[in-house]
């Protein structure tokens, strides 16, 4: 909880879309995509549009709950 609750909206929006992108999926968004394609664990495999969070497991998608909390938080 530490971790994320002073990262700006940029970086929570990184941690999020981490979490898709440790699962393979394809951004279509250019500045996600070039973010993680200087990760070697970047396996992109899986378009955007095929992807479904049902691959996620519980611990995923709690993370990705609580980024999504922090989003809406700093939104306000």
């Amino acid at each position: 909880l530490s971790e994320i609750s002073s990262l700006d909206a940029e970086e929570l929006m990184y941690a999020r879309n981490a979490i898709y992108a440790k699962s393979g999926r394809v951004f279509t968004m250019e500045k996600l995509a070039d973010f993680f394609s200087k990760y070697s664990w970047y396996s992109p495999t899986i378009p955007g549009d095929a992807f479904s969070e049902d691959i996620l497991n519980p611990y995923q998608i709690a993370n990705r709950d609580l980024i999504v909390a922090f989003e809406a938080e700093k939104q306000q």
